[in-house]
């Protein structure tokens, strides 16, 4: 999970999220569905349209690959598998650049229709003047006492931050190794 803060726009509390969001990681086109933005739910879910269509124009040259190879007894690779494994290669950054940015991009909308912070609320301040989401004043600047709490509150969700970049980037490359074996599998049963 993202670090959570909280926003209020006329006494309605709501939860606004920080940093990278495992959510968007993992389920793409359905966090703004169930946040309620129907607009980016669009956009999400034409990117997963694109996503769709390029795994299977790559699923069916592999096949053919596969196919023929076993039928004919020869292996030729078309060159009409380069563009989709390029393309699904390249999907993983943008999947990932996505959960680094949506969150900003949600809590910049918020702060358009009237949400701010929380009186008092010490955590979201430093959280989100750390990650430039909003400016620091000049009370906070002068006020060292204040600035070395805003640190310590940082720093916990820098820790948390870095910690969830390392398991993304694990889970990617298993997940890659994942489709890499069981993708060769029936193609190394196919020749006993």
């Amino acid at each position: 999970m993202a670090i959570k803060v909280r926003l209020e726009k006329e006494g309605q509390l709501k939860n606004a999220f920080v940093g990278f969001s495992w959510t968007i990681f993992f389920f793409g086109f359905w966090v703004p569905l169930l946040r309620g933005k129907l607009k980016d739910f669009a956009y999400f879910f034409m990117f997963f349209l694109c996503k769709i269509i390029i795994f299977a124009v790559l699923a069916k040259e592999m096949f053919d690959i596969v196919y023929i190879g076993v039928e004919e007894s020869k292996f030729e690779i078309s060159y009409y598998i380069i563009v989709p494994f390029i393309l699904m290669t390249a999907l993983y950054p943008i999947d990932v650049f996505l959960a680094y940015t949506y969150n900003k991009y949600s809590i910049t909308n918020m702060f358009k229709e009237g949400f701010y912070l929380i009186e008092n609320d010490e955590y979201s301040a430093a959280v989100l003047k750390d990650y430039t989401y909003l400016p620091y004043t000049e009370e906070e600047f002068a006020d060292e006492e204040l600035l070395k709490r805003y640190e310590q509150h940082v720093k916990k969700a820098r820790k948390s931050e870095k910690n969830k970049c390392v398991v993304a980037i694990i889970i990617m490359a298993s997940y890659q190794v994942f489709l890499g074996v069981v993708s060769s599998v029936p193609t190394i049963f196919s020749f006993f």
